[in-house]
């Protein structure tokens, strides 16, 4: 399970209440570490906002992609494996 980052500013928590609060979250895509290499290492996280769709269900979906078609090195070269086509069905 992921965490939040402790000490990042009060604005976050603000934005995130409100995602919460409001019932806008839908999903969330936890993206592989090294996923945007070369440009960044670090692992990402996508929220899907909807208030509409949100307003239809009382959960959140979560999905955790670990390959997402391509090597997580430097060169980032094309394989087999891709859990992509599964998320978005």
């Amino acid at each position: 399970m992921q965490r939040l980052r402790l000490g990042f500013p009060v604005r976050h928590y603000i934005v995130l209440r409100k995602m919460l609060v409001e019932n806008s979250l839908v999903a969330v895509v936890s993206l592989p570490a090294g996923c945007f290499n070369p440009y960044s290492g670090v692992k990402t996280s996508i929220l899907l906002l909807d208030k509409s769709l949100a307003r239809q269900s009382d959960t959140i979906a979560f999905f955790k992609v670990e390959n997402d078609g391509f090597g997580l090195g430097a060169q980032r070269r094309a394989f087999d494996k891709n859990d992509l086509p599964q998320v978005q069905a």
